[in-house]
């Protein structure tokens, strides 16, 4: 391996996150999801070790090689894992290793499996480890300190967000160091259960498509099952592609839902049918007190006291490629179908701490976030639950109040904050392991992904990003002006 281990003396990262991250509101509110389990344990083992995968073929499995696994020429592949540590850190801060068998299986897109390291799905058999079957192993290949994401989800948990665990891990292929990954909790019925308790009757996840911006198309459930949206006075013209016109004037409609619904409950299909709920129903009833409903009608149906948390670490963060700023990377849970209350899940955080303004130097002028007429990204130009919440009222000054405390404690700025402690922290703890991914080093690096061709450089960045956006939004909010060109401004 050209890794070489964290020396022990590097124990004093052993710091729990629940410390670090003082919550920004105190106890979280009654009913709130529960925090991930990293939220009360540590990203090392004692004695400053991290905690590691080892990937070999099984006995007899033909075909299985590290150059077919790490080349991508096969989708899957059976394999015996050797576990240290890592899997029980994320499951409660109970430390074993052991072994285990399962498939490994790439993930992602076509961009993503051109890329030298990749991202892989993680499926064990039986009972997996600690009741673990299914976790992802995710390369962050986006960014060369590996801990934006986890950054992020951190943040979540102070706010009393439910969002997956993560754990940084080293990869081996056959011996061979494949890279600092981050392993991820995967969002299924065990994840639903561990942050919001067991599952109710028609209890469903919803993996939302990107774009999806909760645009009222009438009372009807059919079209959001048929993934249709209005294009206005556009009309066919103005149909996205994988659209098609349909036979109302100005619906374009693709087919299908702009969602993959994934039923939890145990016989939900059979619940549902029983009772003539589907999917789409619910989704319809959502959409309407979006746009219709009352304070108290919206309330009742969707989570409102998450969301806004939510919005506010996403503020901060700078997550220009999520929930309200480009309607992407998000899942909504639906706690049961008799008396529906949906939540708003946070997915992939990588792109959060801008790294495009870092590049630019443009750390703090900037304010296009707020807008949500983002028509490039939003199918349909205009986030409407965004716009439902920040619209002067009582969602929009709960919101404030929140982002002010945020601001005031697990996002203050200054050298004591919290956020710059734990960076600090991640990056004593994780550049022995990140030096052998070669993101910095490497000549023909990407200056996306290592801006400043220096890895401990990238950390400071990262921690001045977070002390001059502090700063920042202070100031706006101080002067009222938080998202003030809202909604009526340009983005550039």
């Amino acid at each position: 391996s050209r890794v070489p281990s964290v020396p022990r003396n590097a124990a004093s990262v052993d710091v729990h996150i629940a410390t670090v991250l003082s919550s920004a509101a105190g106890s979280c509110p009654l009913g709130a999801p529960r925090p991930p389990f990293l939220a009360g344990g540590s990203l090392l083992a004692p004695g400053g070790r991290l905690g590691s995968l080892h990937f070999r073929p099984r006995p007899h499995a033909a075909g299985v090689s590290l150059a077919s696994l790490a080349s991508g020429r096969v989708g899957s592949a059976p394999l015996a894992v050797e576990v240290g540590y890592a899997l029980a850190d994320a499951l409660g801060n109970v430390s074993i290793s052991g072994n285990a068998s399962g498939t490994l299986r790439l993930l992602g897109d076509g961009t993503l499996l051109r890329r030298v390291k990749k991202s892989w799905r993680l499926r064990l058999d039986g009972d997996g480890l600690l009741g673990v079957t299914e976790v992802a192993l995710r390369a962050q290949g986006d960014d060369s300190t590996r801990i934006r994401e986890l950054l992020t989800n951190e943040l979540y948990a102070s706010m009393c967000v439910a969002a997956y665990a993560m754990v940084p891990v080293q990869v081996y292929l056959r011996d061979e160091y494949a890279g600092l990954h981050m392993m991820t909790e995967w969002l299924d019925r065990t994840f639903a259960q561990r942050a919001f308790g067991e599952p109710r009757a028609g209890a469903t996840l919803y993996m939302m498509q990107r774009g999806f911006s909760f645009q009222l198309l009438g009372p009807s459930a059919e079209l959001y099952a048929r993934g249709c949206y209005n294009a206005f006075g556009d009309g066919a013209a103005g149909c996205r592609e994988g659209f098609a016109q349909a036979a109302a004037f100005g619906l374009c409609c693709q087919g299908a839902p702009m969602y993959g619904a994934v039923p939890l409950d145990s016989g939900a299909g059979a619940d549902l049918a029983a009772r003539g709920l589907s999917a789409a129903e619910a989704m319809a009833r959502l959409v309407w007190a979006v746009n219709r409903g009352t304070d108290e009608e919206l309330a009742r149906i969707l989570d409102v006291e998450s969301l806004l948390r939510l919005m506010v670490v996403d503020l901060a963060v700078g997550k220009w490629d999520g929930f309200w700023r480009a309607c992407s990377n998000y899942a909504l849970y639906l706690d049961g179908m008799a008396d529906p209350l949906f939540r708003v899940v946070p997915i992939d955080a990588d792109q959060a701490f801008d790294p495009r303004l870092l590049w630019a130097g443009l750390r703090t002028t900037w304010d296009s976030f707020c807008c949500i007429n983002a028509s490039w990204a939003c199918i349909g130009g205009v986030q409407q639950l965004v716009r439902r919440v920040l619209t002067p009222g009582r969602f929009r000054e709960r919101f404030l109040v929140l982002l002010d405390g945020f601001l005031f404690t697990a996002f203050r700025p200054g050298p004591g904050s919290p956020v710059r402690v734990r960076v600090e922290l991640l990056h004593g703890a994780l550049l022995p392991a990140l030096l052998g991914d070669d993101d910095c080093q490497d000549a023909s690096r990407e200056p996306w992904v290592c801006p400043s061709g220096d890895l401990s450089a990238e950390f400071r960045l990262l921690a001045a990003y977070a002390h001059d956006r502090a700063c920042y939004l202070l100031a706006a909010l101080l002067h009222g002006v938080i998202c003030g060109s809202w909604p009526a401004c340009e983005l550039s």
